[in-house]
């Protein structure tokens, strides 16, 4: 027993630094995957919008009104111009979410084959 003397406060020091280390890591991979999971909800709400908006764009050339409109949703605004080029139509696309970032994108759509030929995002 002579050779125990002063085992247990460096033991106890350690064992607590380990919890503390480890404590300290999950918490910074928690607020990694929060930052994260908000980064890709505002892509897939930026993306719905835009698609909305492209879709709405589209049913507009198809009735031959090539002008600009804006939508707006409960996430953001999204406003569009449609430029004629023959068979296809170029449509600027701003979107604007919640926080005020703001997205551009270009998209050629052939109206003679109903469907977005090139996304460009800028």
């Amino acid at each position: 027993m002579k050779g125990e003397k002063g085992f247990i406060l460096p033991m106890a020091l350690f064992l607590a630094l380990l919890a503390c280390t480890m404590l300290i890591l999950s918490v910074d991979i928690f607020l990694g995957e929060k930052k994260y999971a908000v980064l890709v909800k505002e892509y897939y709400i930026r993306n719905t919008m835009s698609v909305m908006a492209i879709r709405e764009a589209a049913r507009r050339i198809e009735e031959g009104d090539f002008g600009a409109a804006v939508l707006r949703f409960s996430d953001g605004i999204v406003s569009y111009t449609v430029k004629k080029d023959g068979d296809e139509a170029a449509i600027s696309l701003q979107t604007e979410n919640e926080s005020g970032e703001q997205f551009k994108s270009e998209i050629i759509y052939n109206h003679a084959e109903k469907k977005v030929i090139r996304w460009v995002e800028k």
